[in-house]
């Protein structure tokens, strides 16, 4: 085949078929773009130019062959990875088919790709192990000036320690890093610069579209998907419409480029019970204000624009006082279990309600403790002093289960520390109700017993 004596092996040995330069009359001039949409010049091989078979073969015996001019590379058969052509080179191997293209190119300077003191490019100079890009120099000197011949262009394999290259117009070969036909003293490394995918809202409602944009990849090299819930639209270069078509909860978007993708997570539709919760005790004082606020899980089915406050229980003696962001405060003028209840709204609609379960008693005394709770084996209560036109019998202690049993009961003079032993009480939620021979309405508190 024809050979081209542009570079030499660091043996001396001479480079048969690695061509750097590609005959113009054998191609005609296309464009191809960078990652960066910036155009480079690249050259289609007119069919009629192609190797014949016999200069293929003759690559590879000059490989694989005793005596054959690159034999001292020590490449092995299974280190071919694909045939001599002059279709394309090592830079467009590197810098445009390893994008995604399938389209095959010769590309005499990939500068645009890599350079970025004066391109604005997707890649960016790295250490040899983030490397996915390589690039042989040969460096030398001229007074104070510096010079760097470019040589050959490289690609990392998935081959630990290996390195894939096209070498001109001869053969695709994985190998050593050093394991190149070009007298080289200079290697740079490069990786691709972050990718990120951005949109303007990462809230959609059914039936509305939103954008979505990839920077530093290379379009129409790359594959995008979504969830279910959300069905694609047009591709416009770096950018893909997405539509919310499906139901409402958490959906995602997803740009894929070789063996590595990067996905933006999105909501659509309105906010449910899983994105907020009310955030507040599970006690309070009857008749006294308890705070409680909405604490948003998910930020992405937000922002919320407005809020929903409601509540059930023993009656319908209670105020609710919406105020500021997501802020409530609740008086329950009843005794017992109440279930306080919020909505969110966001621009899609309002949510279902997340609930809360509240326990309303009569606000105990700094002179009447329970503890510990949750409790496993006995349960104390310190007993203030009892009223004074109480009965000499003292407090009586109920301790009720969820169906409004009575599981326990003890009586207890005032000033002393009563003990319940729950040991053998089955784990749940029990109701404790004291009683002070003057009111006919017990102190309750809430107990959860936890072994």
């Amino acid at each position: 085949m024809k050979k081209i004596n542009l570079f030499f092996f660091l043996s001396a040995g001479i480079l048969p078929f690695v061509q750097s330069q590609m005959n113009p009359s054998e191609y005609s001039t296309t464009i191809v773009s960078t990652c960066k949409d910036l155009s480079v010049i690249a050259h289609t091989l007119i069919s009629s130019y192609e190797l014949t078979n016999a200069e293929k073969q003759n690559d590879i015996d000059d490989l694989l062959v005793s005596g054959g001019q690159f034999y001292n590379l020590g490449i092995q058969s299974t280190d071919i990875i694909g045939e001599s052509t002059k279709t394309y080179n090592c830079h467009a191997y590197a810098w445009h088919m390893a994008e995604g293209f399938t389209s095959k190119v010769w590309i005499g300077d990939p500068a645009q790709y890599y350079y970025s003191d004066l391109w604005n490019t997707c890649f960016e100079e790295c250490n040899s192990a983030e490397a996915e890009r390589i690039i042989y120099f040969y460096e030398y000197w001229v007074g104070n000036v510096n010079y760097r011949n470019l040589l050959h262009s490289a690609i990392k394999s998935s081959v630990s320690g290996k390195f894939e290259s096209k070498w001109g117009s001869g053969l695709l070969i994985r190998h050593n890093p050093a394991q190149v036909p070009y007298a080289y003293n200079l290697l740079k490394y490069y990786k691709r610069k972050a990718v990120t995918l951005t949109s303007l809202s990462a809230l959609l409602c059914n039936g509305t579209s939103v954008t979505f944009t990839e920077n530093n990849l290379t379009p129409g090299a790359n594959s995008w998907t979504s969830s279910s819930n959300l069905t694609a639209g047009a591709t416009n270069g770096h950018s893909k419409i997405f539509t919310g078509t499906g139901s409402s909860g958490p959906g995602w978007v997803q740009i894929n480029y070789g063996s590595k993708s990067v996905k933006k997570d999105v909501w659509i539709g309105p906010p449910s019970p899983a994105t907020f919760y009310i955030s507040g005790s599970n006690s309070a004082c009857l008749s006294c204000y308890e705070y409680y606020n909405i604490q948003q899980l998910n930020s992405l089915a937000g922002p919320y624009s407005d809020y929903s406050w409601s509540a059930s229980g023993p009656s319908s003696n209670y105020s609710l006082v919406p105020y500021g962001s997501g802020n409530c405060n609740a008086i329950f003028n009843t005794l017992g279990l109440w279930t306080l209840k919020a909505a969110a709204k966001n621009a899609c609609g309002w949510s279902t309600n997340s609930e809360i379960n509240v326990w309303v008693d009569r606000c105990r005394s700094a002179s009447m403790l329970v503890y510990p709770n949750p409790v496993d084996d006995v349960l104390y209560i310190e007993l203030g002093d009892l009223p004074v036109n109480a009965r000499s019998q003292g407090y009586d202690l109920r301790l009720y289960d969820m169906s409004g049993r009575m599981v326990l009961q003890q009586f207890a003079k005032g000033n002393t520390i009563a003990q319940f032993h729950v040991s053998s009480l089955p784990n749940g939620i029990y109701f404790l109700h004291i009683y002070d021979e003057v009111s006919s309405t017990p102190e309750m508190h809430q107990i959860i017993v936890k072994h």
